[in-house]
């Protein structure tokens, strides 16, 4: 199999495969496949690991990435959807991207749907893994439908205005070096400074 955004293209979960890429697998098929199908879509690049599995949906350059992750060396679990328009490459995805919640959040869901909205575990304390993700994979895709049917059919204004408002927001990338006195010296990333610039655009493509 090839490699894609350095994700594996058509992977799927192996004889020794953990419970949480099985049931991710299965249950983004079941839940968000005839949707985004529809809509004209195909599946792209997966990547399947024990705490952390993402699938890609791609028509043309927009894309759609429903995640899990499940790190315990990094909690708490959520799940997650990003839609983009352009590269699928880092790092210019981590650019040209939008979380489904902030789109939501533009359209006036309010507190309905917020980064903490998608979660595997209702506890805190105890975080686990649910035994079926179709619950709360069900209610992604719906927010997907209600809150960006408009770039699932390829119209992008509002999806474009959403992310030059996010991206006016944030810093570029800094990178540290050391300064051969025990310190470092920091400076900004350049190619970041070009995809913030570029992406602060709303009708940037």
């Amino acid at each position: 199999m090839g490699l894609f955004g350095g994700m594996v293209l058509g992977a799927s979960p192996g004889p020794l495969a953990s419970p949480l890429e099985r049931g991710f697998a299965a249950t983004c098929a079941a839940i968000f496949d005839a949707l985004l199908l529809s809509h004209g879509f195909t599946r792209g690049a997966a990547r399947l690991e024990p705490s952390f599995c993402t699938q890609d949906y791609c028509a043309g350059t927009r894309y759609i990435t429903v995640s899990v992750s499940a790190d315990p060396r990094d909690p708490p679990f959520y799940s997650n959807v990003v839609l983009g328009d352009g590269s699928v490459e880092w790092p210019e995805r981590d650019w040209n991207s939008v979380a489904l919640w902030r789109l939501a959040r533009d359209r006036g869901a309010g507190d309905e749907v917020s980064p903490g909205n998608y979660p595997l575990s209702d506890s805190k304390e105890n975080q686990s893994i649910p035994p079926d993700l179709g619950p709360l994979f069900t209610r992604m895709r719906d927010d997907l439908v209600s809150f960006a049917a408009d770039f699932l059919t390829a119209d992008l204004r509002a999806f474009r205005r959403t992310r030059a408002a996010q991206t006016r927001a944030r810093s570029p990338y800094m990178i540290h070096r050391p300064d051969g006195r025990g310190g470092y010296v920091s400076s900004v990333d350049p190619a970041s400074v070009k995809l913030k610039e570029r992406f602060s655009l709303e009708n940037a493509e």
